[in-house]
């Protein structure tokens, strides 16, 4: 456009030369620098409207997003609402009447980690059943990109990056078809887009102003993977805070997670550094271990040489030993390449392949509700033993007194005392709350076994 003009400009200017006598070159040349100029300003203003949209365009993204989660629906579960109810009523009720369990706090806490599990079962019915694998590491470790290299479509994909990007805790499980959930704080569920799920980094929850996860604690990735159809992987934020971003409850997260997992990889970069770093052992030796497999994956393989991966994998061993973490084996893997480079005790697609199975969920939850409840049996069947206890040295007291020849029965006053200290040691308040107890046990149960019948 512009020579297009410029020579329409030159032409009339030849033109005019044929009737008047003056100095063309120098009018061309006042023209065209102002001609310039006009398109500098033009540019300019181009390309600040340009910025200008593309803030429009983040606000957008940002108001859009926050709207999906505070306006979700609520998730309706009416069986899970029924173990809701009996969990803040009917137990509460009764945890607030008895005094006999010491450890009641622990109790409690258990309970809430089985009504979050049975809450993401219901919010997410794609992981019932699944082997939940947690993947977890240190900032940068490359868990993003591990897990990116099972997808068999390009068309969904983990936000990766330099800086720490996982945020929020991702569950990640095989499917037909790729689709991108969000869980709401409200227990409601919103579609993502991919596009919008690549900007969940730190740096964009640290420019909402506010922490994500308040309304947003997980999301859900369904897309296709290969032979892992019985796997549920979680993409947890890297434990050790970064410069970037919300990282101050990152610690927490990760290690909820990687408790309530069934397996654990745990992920660590080599690029930088051949050894485990003093940081990721602290914070396995914290973490409850028992029953779980865990297995170590040493990434970003492609950027050493082989000769360095043997040794880094020597180093790995003997740390492993020396400090008495059980694992299961180590992989030199590269997440770019997809593949496995060199290994130590079980192969990484060996291991994956023998936890591709499913798991008995229901029996699992069962079994820990059984150990809360059992732990106030015992707890009040103690006090009763003890009451019973007491109540027989009175009784032994009476005889004593008895043989004595001191008639308790002539003295109002004595036996008036005995029967006031009788009556502190009765058993009959323990005996109706261990029939509260059974009768909430069973009600509890039975809303769990609803939860699933529910699913299935």
């Amino acid at each position: 456009m512009k020579n297009s003009v410029l020579e329409d400009t030159y032409q009339k200017i030849d033109n005019l030369g044929k009737f008047f006598v003056f100095d063309k070159s120098f009018l061309i040349n006042s023209i065209k620098e102002e001609f310039n100029t006009l398109e500098t300003k033009y540019n300019s203003k181009v390309q600040e409207y340009i910025e200008q949209k593309q803030v429009l365009n983040t606000i957008q993204n940002k108001y859009d997003l926050i709207t999906k989660f505070l306006d979700a629906n609520l998730s309706n579960n009416g069986a899970f609402d029924k173990f809701k109810s009996l969990i803040i009523n009917d137990f509460m009720d009764f945890a607030n009447e008895e005094s006999s369990l010491a450890e009641e706090a622990q109790a409690i806490l258990m309970l809430q980690d089985v009504e979050k599990r049975l809450q993401d079962i219901t919010s997410f019915p794609t992981i019932y059943n699944k082997n939940i694998v947690a993947v977890g590491g240190g900032f940068s470790a490359g868990k993003s990109e591990f897990i990116n290299s099972f997808f068999v479509t390009k068309e969904i994909k983990l936000p990766t990056g330099i800086n720490s990007v996982t945020a929020i805790p991702t569950y990640i499980t095989a499917g037909e078809t790729s689709f991108i959930s969000g869980y709401s704080y409200k227990g409601g569920l919103v579609q993502l887009s991919a596009e919008l799920y690549k900007k969940l980094s730190h740096d964009f929850i640290k420019s909402l102003g506010f922490n994500l996860k308040d309304i947003a604690p997980v999301m859900s990735i369904e897309t296709p993977m290969k032979s892992y159809e019985h796997l549920c992987f979680i993409d947890t934020p890297g434990y050790n805070p970064s410069n970037t971003g919300y990282t101050s409850s990152d610690i927490t997260t990760s290690m909820e997670y990687l408790k309530h997992a069934n397996t654990i990889l745990w992920t660590i970069g080599i690029d930088t550094n051949g050894t485990i770093p003093a940081s990721d052992l602290e914070f396995l030796e914290n973490i409850v271990l028992e029953d779980k497999k865990i297995y170590i994956i040493a990434n970003k393989a492609d950027l050493r040489s082989l000769d360095d991966i043997e040794d880094i994998l020597d180093v790995f061993e003997e740390i492993l030993d020396e400090y008495d973490i059980e694992y299961e084996g180590i992989s030199a893997y590269s997440a770019i390449n997809k593949e496995e480079i060199a290994y130590r005790g079980e192969s990484l697609f060996s291991f994956l392949d023998k936890m591709n199975n499913p798991i008995e969920v229901k029996k699992s939850i069962f079994s820990e509700l059984n150990v809360v409840f059992d732990m106030y049996q015992k707890a009040i069947t103690k006090d009763i033993e003890s009451k019973k206890e007491v109540q027989s040295h009175f009784y032994s007291l009476e005889l004593d007194l008895m043989e004595a020849g001191i008639n308790i029965e002539d003295s109002q006053k004595v036996d008036d005392r005995l029967e006031t200290l009788r009556s502190l040691f009765t058993t009959s308040d323990l005996q109706e709350q261990l029939k509260k107890l059974e009768i909430m046990r069973n009600q509890i149960l039975e809303s769990v076994e609803d939860i699933f019948q529910s699913l299935s």
